[in-house]
């Protein structure tokens, strides 16, 4: 608990150092700042180097050197977002997996709100290795990105009256069962 307590601590310091950077970061952003010097501010993780946090981390990286206008502006955005995501991901583990579920379905919510409207080429994949990443968490959910698929797929989509539309943007990610694929949470979209 001592362990869990500490680490907690950690990541509000690092949540609050990244939002005073990401403020200074945003005065500087029309000075020309690399997006690439984004990326380490935002997604170091000294408790988690996962394959898919790697896998993140050099992915925007090659989406900073290639980027076009408004990726460091989205990089800067989504590591807000992921900062609510590794706080709550901080703390699963003193409760039941349903209520973990529900706090970091949470968290995901906020990580959408954040980059609404901000694009990257890459942003789908992007948001596939965030619900990997949040479902390493999880033995019985797993987190699917509401921009997996163009078009509205009704297994994991709150796609009632919307017909065949393309998605534009992702609002919630969906939860599913592992076992049994079945959705607890739909993804709310917008199209």
């Amino acid at each position: 608990m001592v362990k869990i307590n500490a680490r907690f601590e950690q990541l509000k310091a690092d949540a609050e150092e990244a939002e005073s950077e990401k403020f200074k970061l945003e005065q500087n952003m029309n000075s020309g700042i690399a997006a690439s010097q984004l990326v380490p501010i935002f997604f170091k993780d000294a408790y988690e180097d996962t394959q898919n946090h790697k896998q993140l981390r050099s992915l925007l990286l090659d989406a900073a050197e290639n980027g076009a206008d408004g990726t460091a502006l989205f990089i800067a955005k989504l590591g807000k977002g992921f900062t609510a995501i590794k706080i709550a991901l901080s703390g699963i583990e003193e409760k039941e997996e349903i209520e973990n579920m529900e706090i970091v379905y949470k968290a995901s919510i906020e990580l959408l709100t954040a980059i609404s409207g901000s694009h990257i080429p890459e942003r789908r994949e992007v948001l596939d290795i965030i619900a990997a990443i949040i479902s390493e968490s999880f033995s019985a959910y797993e987190f699917i990105s509401p921009e997996q698929t163009l078009q509205l797929d009704p297994a994991i989509h709150n796609a009632q009256g919307l017909g065949t539309a393309t998605i534009k943007e992702g609002v919630s990610f969906a939860v599913i069962r592992k076992e049994s694929r079945q959705a607890v949470k739909y993804a709310d979209v917008k199209v």
